[in-house]
């Protein structure tokens, strides 16, 4: 029996098939197609989208989209968190801010400025980590919800 390789028009995966095969499932995105024949090529074109699951196009665009408002309320909501490297920097502030108030508690008596000065960069770190916990979390569920979508195109 001949075989030939034909490649499925809807995910570009190569199909072995035999020579007198008429129809054929691809075996990675699930398309049913149709094998034609012309004196020099062999091509596929697909049957019944609507009925198998899904179309590429439409999880193209779902996924397109996806990325679209991800980026959207990345820049609009986390902009800052993408951009600084971690609580490291909140931490020394925050250390320095408390060394020198005790310093200055000390040596210049109630200094009421300074310790309310500490509690304030104290709670503006706190904001920042549950800011980056958030933006973590959110992301986790962009990427949850992508590979999902992602799946559909090809199931297993």
């Amino acid at each position: 029996m001949d075989y030939i390789s034909v490649s499925c028009n809807q995910c570009g995966e190569s199909l072995e098939v035999s020579a007198n095969s008429r129809f054929v499932t691809c075996s990675s995105c699930r398309s049913q197609l149709e094998i034609h024949r012309t004196e020099t090529a062999w091509f596929t074109e697909a049957i019944d989208r609507g009925t198998h699951g899904p179309s590429t196009d439409r999880v193209n665009r779902d996924v397109e989209r996806l990325d679209r408002e991800w980026q959207s309320k990345c820049e609009d909501e986390f902009a800052d968190v993408e951009k600084s490297n971690g609580a490291i920097h909140w931490f020394l502030v925050l250390v320095w801010v408390l060394l020198f108030g005790v310093i200055a508690r000390i040596h210049f008596a109630a200094s009421v400025f300074w310790i309310l000065f500490g509690v304030f960069v104290f709670l503006q770190a706190i904001g920042n980590q549950s800011k980056r916990i958030r933006f973590r979390n959110e992301q986790h569920k962009y990427s949850t919800k992508r590979s999902q979508l992602l799946s559909e195109r090809r199931p297993a």
